[in-house]
């Protein structure tokens, strides 16, 4: 089920028998000339979480080892990156789609006032494609030219495996 929440874009959680989506309808409610598309995106991404991690191979289990060693957020950046990945690969549509989510939810933080770390550039900088050579920090060009090519074909293993690599830089 897909319910309404003020907090945060969006979340999934996965329950006993069902999985939940929540999402923020502020695009829409703010009167946004592409909230609609806007939303849709975000539906599609935390769509993207129930079709390609939470049914897979040990999620739950590198979830838990991702949480205990403080890389818990990385990991979900690269879930996220993954996911979108695979779901633009399969309808362009989809992709203009998760662009527009992404410009749109970078836009609208810094609009907050929310405080820019080099985590937060690196999290824009690959969300966005932006690539390393226009990053003007050495350790987020550095972060950006490891994350492999094939990261759409990434298990959550390897996920795990590159969050370990990019939390020690």
């Amino acid at each position: 089920s897909v319910l309404i929440t003020g907090d945060g874009l969006g979340f999934t959680r996965k329950e006993t028998g069902a999985v939940r989506i929540w999402v923020n309808p502020e695009p829409i409610l703010d009167g946004h000339p592409q909230g609609e598309d806007l939303v849709r995106g975000l539906i599609l991404h935390e769509l993207g979480h129930n079709l390609y991690d939470f049914g897979e191979h040990r999620f739950e289990r590198v979830t838990e080892i991702a949480e205990r060693r403080g890389v818990h957020r990385l990991m979900n950046v690269l879930r996220d990156e993954r996911l979108e990945r695979r779901l633009r690969a399969r309808r362009a549509e989809w992709g203009q789609l998760l662009d527009r989510l992404a410009a749109w939810a970078f836009k609208h933080r810094v609009r907050a006032g929310d405080p820019v770390s080099e985590g937060d550039h690196f999290l824009r900088s690959l969300r966005l494609g932006l690539g390393s050579c226009r990053v003007p920090s050495e350790e987020v060009r550095r972060a950006l030219s490891s994350i492999p090519a094939d990261l759409a074909s990434r298990d959550q293993d390897g996920l795990l495996d590159l969050a370990f690599e990019l939390a020690g830089m």
